[in-house]
């Protein structure tokens, strides 16, 4: 994968980064389905493949901003060869506090932003002030960026918004299921038996559409706001039961598994 960096950076409220890849992937997955507890903003200036949150897929063209909420399973699938070329935030939820984010994410996924300028160049201003501006200066300006971009997304109305297409309405079905009985569901029979399917098929179109079986993909969920909720004072052992593991060991074992670190270190790596 060859890449070059046109900037980055990483602090405690966001990750900023633009580049430019040209994926080499046989299996055209340019990044693994994985899920996280921030909001993501990916501004494409050029892209070849496809945005696939969850159940749906987006086609991919210049100009899109793809909007992922957090602890939404995500990932890119790029024609082998393909040059992408984008803008990526992940932000730190705190300082859009007086910003309706929910309402956004319940009308606009991805948007073509190819005649909104006024969203557009904020992302542009980004390269500029990377290089003539301190740390501390580009991150507040970049804060202010990003909250004028949520603006401009409040103001839109959904007839903006991409529309997607559903590949497999089983995977669907159980994605809703799931994400309503998330910290209820003892194992994956129960999603199964709710959708009168077998648990072999079902672990057959997780794996086909999201590249991970239904019981990483439940885990992976549960431990990310398991992971939000410690970050914010609670105690591990107050939130492993309460998002759904049957004993401490089990989501000890898992959560170190999935972060590299125990539990009770979050917040201190």
């Amino acid at each position: 994968m060859g890449r070059i960096n046109h900037f980055a950076y990483i602090s405690d409220n966001l990750r900023i980064q633009h580049a430019t890849d040209r994926n080499l992937n046989t299996d055209g997955v340019y990044y693994q389905p994985h899920t996280h507890e921030h909001i993501e903003l990916t501004y494409i200036l050029e892209a070849d493949g496809y945005h696939n949150p969850e159940d749906r897929e987006y086609k991919l063209r210049k100009h899109d901003l793809v909007i992922t909420a957090p602890f939404t399973f995500h990932r890119m699938k790029l024609k082998n060869g393909s040059v992408y070329d984008r803008y990526n935030l992940v932000l730190n939820n705190s300082f859009l506090t007086n910003i309706d984010v929910s309402e956004i994410l319940n009308k606009i996924n991805v948007i073509n932003c190819i005649s909104l300028t006024r969203i557009t160049d904020n992302f542009k201003k980004l390269d500029y002030y990377r290089k003539n501006l301190d740390d501390k200066k580009f991150e507040d300006i970049s804060i202010m960026l990003v909250k004028e971009i949520f603006y401009n997304l409040s103001i839109l109305n959904s007839d903006f918004a991409s529309t997607p297409s559903y590949p497999n309405p089983i995977l669907t079905k159980a994605i809703d299921y799931i994400n309503a009985n998330l910290f209820e569901i003892k194992s994956i029979s129960d999603v199964s038996r709710e959708l009168f399917v077998t648990d072999s098929y079902l672990y057959e179109i997780f794996k086909k559409h999201l590249n991970t079986s239904p019981k990483k993909y439940i885990n992976a969920k549960r431990l990310y706001i398991a992971k939000n909720e410690i970050a914010m004072g609670k105690k591990p052992t107050e939130v492993f039961s309460k998002v759904g593991f049957s004993d401490y060991t089990s989501f000890y074992r898992n959560y170190t598994g999935l972060f590299g670190y125990p539990p009770s270190k979050e917040g201190h790596e």
